[in-house]
């Protein structure tokens, strides 16, 4: 029997410093998108949620409530399962751009565990 290493196309960085996610783009295209429903199910951000109190991220989010009242898409949330529910790893901006348009229900992304590594280093510049 053989065995094929896969390696993780998201890093979860978790240093006190650095709270992020990397994720590669191959991944977005992969996956199948559903319908989430935030009155359902419980969700919370992996990034702190002071990043979006930002002036720059509250631009974006202005923007993307107003492309929602418009009645466009935004691309899918990447998510992943976890104890209490669920957890954004990429989408922040756009889900708070939906709980302020009202919007509860939304596409999303399930990452697969297989998928992740976890990192307490800081991700390189470059």
């Amino acid at each position: 029997m053989r065995f094929v290493l896969i390696q993780p196309r998201v890093i979860l960085y978790t240093n006190l410093f650095y709270r992020g996610a990397d994720i590669d783009d191959s991944l977005k295209t992969e996956l199948p998108v559903s319908q989430f429903d935030s009155l359902k199910s419980n969700l919370t951000g992996f990034e702190p949620e002071e990043k979006m109190h930002s002036p720059e991220s509250k631009s974006t989010i202005k923007k993307m409530v107003a492309a929602l009242k418009n009645g466009k898409q935004l691309p899918p949330i990447m998510i992943r399962k976890v104890s209490s529910g669920y957890e954004i790893l990429d989408g922040h901006h756009r889900y708070t751009a939906y709980k302020i348009a009202g919007v509860n229900k939304f596409p999303v992304q399930i990452v697969p565990p297989r998928e992740i590594k976890i990192s307490t280093e800081v991700p390189n510049e470059g």
